[in-house]
């Protein structure tokens, strides 16, 4: 029958998609780690000499798109993804189109499409053509969890069996053989962070085309039974988060489809978004395609199907400008009004760690990575004709966005990967030129010297041959001071924040910096002329100068 047929049409369009990855081997193997440098393989000599933390603290300054190496890392990606669409042509006959940007802050740095958005057109893929998105769906009903959080509709820990129950039906359950035999632990939170046991596909599969209602959807689901106890174990399901979406749909008492275009995606300037497939949509939207099995191309018999019951795991469609408007938001927190500034950081959180422990399902359904020296944010989906990806890093508000109309899905992560990995140094690389000189207070000569009791020093601090930048040691141990006047809460007082700058620093574990007090924070004041530091994190208070520097 139909789940046959979309078995049969996944293997050939995997296959595919393989074909046209490696069928441009070459840029695809350019600038790749080697093993040495891999998290995997560093020598944890102890729990403080392990994998080096990230330490670099930059101000996110203005750039321009045109200035090197920015240009090069433009010019890498747009031969790759040139590449990538012309060897789809010569190994498998197909006219593909594809889109890809790049952006900085406010800033696009790339934005360019490649092939046709149909077989025999002319045109180009463009940041406005709309794809379907798959699976990256799911963020923005994790997105709706947010805000249903913030607007106190739910609670993250709510059970799913308070929204569907015997006094409102369809009730859930299925079948828990493990402990107690509670379904107290299907919740918001593991569905979100797939960590709720259920299997990855709904009933119906994503497409709704065995004509299934939801009482019938939830027969099949209460015949089933929880893959391990909730919590335990990370397992990808389509069926957590569209079980999800509509358990926020009951929430908040509108449709979900409804409910994320009116009170998310327009709010978010994503006027190309959505999940209803009007004329007006499929007539800007590039036509989906799947290979046959004899290899020909196949326009894909789900080209604007809506999901039904499933949408919340991978109905939405959606442009290359949209997406980037959506991750805009996420990097700038917005203004608070659309969605609470405390929910919309949990949504960013990790959720669950993976075996590796460098990779998580994040709070919001992403999968992040630890990637080019930064955690990076991703998500992909693959939908019967489409293949798309997303990514950011959040410490340098740098977000990747790659659509094809093909399914697959290897093609668009191989494309925001490789565009991170062009990208991120020639940013930093950029940054670290322009950096501002950090600002020093009026008052900071006075503050410079050896501070302690009786005779023994605990702490100094002195001038340093970078301008803005003061050093010394607390304890012995060396370290940098930058002011930081955000910390002066009490009346008259001064603060830095300060840094370990010792002979091990870039080789320092993020377990050892984060649970020793770097990053922290000085506070000097002032009692009858005299000055004093305290440093909260040492449980050191009121310190006395006891020489001054001269």
């Amino acid at each position: 029958g139909s789940l046959a047929k979309r078995m049969k049409w996944r293997c050939v369009a995997v296959a595919a998609a393989l074909v046209c990855a490696f069928a441009v081997a070459s840029p695809l193997l350019v600038d790749q780690p080697s093993r040495s440098n891999e998290v995997d393989d560093w020598p944890w000599f102890s729990w403080q000499l392990g994998p080096p933390c990230p330490q670099e603290q930059l101000t996110l300054v203005d750039v321009s798109a045109d200035e090197e190496p920015l240009l090069s890392a433009s010019s890498k990606i747009r031969e790759l993804l040139g590449s990538m669409i012309s060897g789809c042509k010569t190994s498998l006959g197909m006219d593909l189109g594809a889109s890809v940007a790049v952006m900085y802050k406010d800033q696009v740095l790339f934005n360019e499409g490649a092939g046709s958005v149909a077989e025999g057109s002319s045109t180009v893929p463009t940041g406005d053509t709309i794809f379907q998105i798959g699976s990256i769906t799911k963020v923005f009903t994790s997105l709706m969890l947010a805000k249903a959080i913030s607007d106190k509709k739910v609670c993250l820990d709510d059970p799913v069996t308070k929204f569907y129950n015997d006094a409102n039906p369809p009730s859930f359950h299925p079948t828990n053989p493990y402990g107690d035999h509670s379904l107290d632990g299907v919740t918001l939170h593991s569905l979100a962070t797939h960590t709720g046991s259920l299997p990855r596909e709904p009933p119906t599969g994503v497409y709704n085309d065995v004509g299934l209602n939801e009482t019938q959807i939830f027969d099949y689901i209460n015949a089933m039974n929880l893959l391990y106890p909730p919590y335990t174990h990370a397992h990808y399901s389509n069926l957590g988060l569209a079980l999800a979406a509509r358990c926020l749909e009951r929430a908040v008492g509108k449709k979900y489809e409804d409910f994320v275009v009116q009170e998310l995606l327009r709010p978010l300037g994503m006027n190309n978004s959505g999940f209803e497939f009007t004329s007006d949509v499929v007539s800007r939207m590039a036509v989906g395609y799947v290979p046959g099995a004899d290899g020909s191309q196949m326009k894909s018999p789900y080209d604007c199907v809506e999901m039904g019951w499933a949408a919340g795991c991978g109905g939405m469609f959606s442009s290359a400008n949209d997406l980037l408007q959506y991750m805009r938001f996420l990097m700038t927190g917005g203004d608070g009004a659309l969605i609470g500034s405390d929910a919309l950081r949990e949504y960013l959180l990790p959720g669950v760690s993976l075996p590796d422990g460098v990779s998580t399902f994040g709070l919001g359904t992403f999968e992040t990575v630890f990637a080019n020296g930064y955690w990076t944010v991703t998500k992909g989906g693959l939908t019967a004709g489409y293949g798309s990806s997303i990514a950011f890093v959040p410490e340098l508000q740098l977000a990747f966005v790659a659509l094809i109309n093909l399914n697959s899905g290897i093609i668009p992560d191989k494309l925001t990967a490789h565009a991170a990995r062009y990208f991120v140094p020639a940013l930093l690389q950029v940054l670290r030129k322009s950096q501002p000189t950090p600002p020093l207070p009026d008052n900071y000569k006075t503050l410079l010297g050896y501070y302690g009791v009786g005779e023994t020093v605990y702490f100094e601090m002195h001038e340093s041959g970078t301008p803005g930048v003061l050093n010394g040691t607390i304890l012995s141990q060396p370290q940098t001071f930058v002011w930081d006047p955000a910390q002066e809460t009490v009346s008259g007082s001064t603060a830095f924040r300060f840094h370990t700058a010792n002979e091990y620093a870039d080789k320092l574990s993020c377990l050892w910096l984060d649970s020793m007090g770097t990053d922290a924070v000085v506070v000097f004041t002032q009692m009858l002329g005299v000055p004093f530091v305290s440093i909260t994190d040492m449980h050191f208070y009121n310190l006395r100068m006891l020489k001054h520097d001269n």
